[in-house]
């Protein structure tokens, strides 16, 4: 766990270890998460999508978590670079028209 956490990037350290000890165990729910950290070896910050199941042992505690950790950090700048380009559109005094290649208007269907 100390690996994981120290890689969390600050501003979701405490949302993460909220997540993990009341939805995740406390819970006894399977780990699927979207944080932010920051990466070792160049301090990059990357936006990542956890997914994993925890291990009990006989007693029923948690001994370890199984799963993946996947980089989404070009999802995510997509998502906020549509979220930008949309607001802009809803918020322009000036018409917007959409057009195929050939400068066809496309309809809405």
């Amino acid at each position: 766990m100390e690996g994981w956490v120290s890689i969390i990037h600050p501003e979701w350290q405490q949302m993460m270890s909220d997540y993990l000890t009341k939805k995740v165990i406390g819970a006894k729910k399977s780990f699927d998460k979207e944080y932010k950290i920051i990466r070792n070896n160049d301090k990059a910050v990357r936006w990542v999508h956890g997914l994993g199941i925890l291990v009990y042992n006989k007693d029923n505690e948690p001994i370890e978590m199984v799963g993946t950790i996947r980089d989404i950090t070009e999802r995510k700048n997509s998502e906020e670079e549509y979220k930008k380009l949309s607001i802009a559109v809803e918020q322009s005094p000036a018409s917007v028209v959409i057009t195929n290649q050939q400068g066809e208007i496309k309809k809405k269907q």
